[in-house]
């Protein structure tokens, strides 16, 4: 499926589009695992577009965006959030 992140200038993307994003592919129903590739490997086009692409002064919003946290495989979900939350 394609996502209106996919067409926007990498420059453009913000944190409240990386969180929208994150919303958009669980309410696809999207394992937390393959959210987790997802940002990486938004988190790495910005890291190539910083070193090789010329883009120094890009920062990634990923890592500052608010991504939710996935219970491993085998284990209960807990309902409080996690200590020090900032969502």
């Amino acid at each position: 499926m394609r996502h209106d992140i996919g067409k926007r200038i990498v420059v453009t993307l913000r944190s409240a589009d990386i969180a929208a994003f994150i919303k958009e592919r669980q309410a696809e129903g999207a394992g937390g695992n393959t959210i987790r590739h997802d940002l990486n490997m938004l988190s790495r086009l910005f890291n190539v577009a910083a070193s090789t692409w010329g883009f120094e002064s890009l920062r990634t919003p990923v890592p500052t965006s608010c991504a939710p946290r996935f219970p491993r495989a085998g284990r209960a979900e807990s309902t409080a959030p996690p200590s020090g939350a900032r969502c």
